[in-house]
């Protein structure tokens, strides 16, 4: 092992590999606030696109315009059925997560992680995040926004976990009263450690901005 001592300088090796992963570092974080500034514009577009043509004819149309599937005959003077594409089967991690959820009026991102800590379900808050907005933009939605960044599974999304824990044979129970008061504890301590953070429903897979809609078509 190298001795901690040994600093390396501008003539060695050791030092442009340092300068190679700070060049790296930065550049990703400029890519991270770039994705972070598009994903507000877009999510702002997005919910207005869904209030102009409705979440099915919304969809139908970005999917023509993005390739993945063909509409006939659109119009904006009603739905119309369409064959959207095709959903992927639901794990049964997440069939277990949303039949435990079945009975609560609603629930959060934290919550979902302190029942999959009860369960072992291992999905993280990322995963939670991700996961509702797929459930939500899905057709049929598999849960619904009852707030802000709180949820409730639909029976659309109640169905497809029962079918899915059903083909694996497994059998999943709603939460019991005491793992219902062990989550809510969970989720209060989680949420004192995020400090209250209002998630926004924004996608994990971008870096947190600080930067507001407004901002965004700046």
């Amino acid at each position: 092992m190298r001795s901690m001592e040994t600093t390396p300088t501008e003539s060695t090796e050791e030092y442009e590999l340092l300068r190679k992963i700070a060049a790296l570092r930065k550049t990703r974080a400029e890519l991270q606030a770039k994705l972070s500034h598009l994903t507000i514009q877009l999510d702002t577009y997005e919910d207005a696109a869904r209030m102009v043509y409705g979440r099915d004819q919304y969809q139908t149309f970005i999917s023509a315009l993005m390739g993945e599937t063909v509409p006939s005959m659109p119009t904006i003077y009603g739905a119309q059925e369409t064959t959207g594409p095709k959903r992927r089967r639901m794990s049964t991690s997440w069939a277990t997560m949303l039949v435990s959820l079945k009975d609560l009026p609603s629930f959060g991102y934290e919550q979902i992680v302190a029942v999959s800590g009860l369960k072992e379900l291992g999905i993280t808050l990322a995963a939670a995040r991700s996961q509702m907005k797929t459930y939500i933009d899905g057709t049929p939605p598999y849960v619904e926004r009852v707030g802000d960044g709180m949820f409730k599974v639909t029976k659309a999304g109640l169905d497809a976990a029962t079918n899915s824990l059903g083909r694996a044979g497994v059998q999943a129970v709603a939460l019991t009263a005491e793992e219902h008061a062990a989550a809510v504890s969970r989720y209060a301590q989680f949420d004192d450690l995020l400090g209250h953070a209002d998630d926004n429903d924004v996608n994990p897979d971008e870096v947190p901005s600080t930067i507001s809609a407004k901002d965004a078509f700046s």
